[in-house]
């Protein structure tokens, strides 16, 4: 996370898409794109959060969710506290 902070810092104005499949699909099975031995969620949270304090971070969105594929809810609801933590 630190050479990811080293290199967002440098942008003038930093936009962030989070596409929900950088997940494991233990903790993210509603989406499109399965693959298995992604981030956890704790680990994609903590590097939000780090990236949250970046004065040039202009513009987020999250993509990929697929509700009719995700089981009981647990997409959803990671992307939910995503969007909470960001805001």
């Amino acid at each position: 996370s630190d050479s990811v902070m080293s290199v967002a810092k440098n942008f003038g104005a930093l936009y962030i898409s989070i596409d929900i499949d950088v997940v494991d699909p233990a903790a993210a099975p509603g989406t499109n794109d399965i693959e298995p031995g992604g981030l956890t969620s704790r680990e994609l949270l903590f590097l939000l959060s780090k990236l949250k304090m970046l004065k040039n971070l202009k513009f987020i969105d999250l993509v990929n969710i697929e509700p009719k594929k995700d089981l009981n809810n647990l997409t959803v609801k990671l992307g939910a506290k995503i969007i909470s933590e960001m805001c």
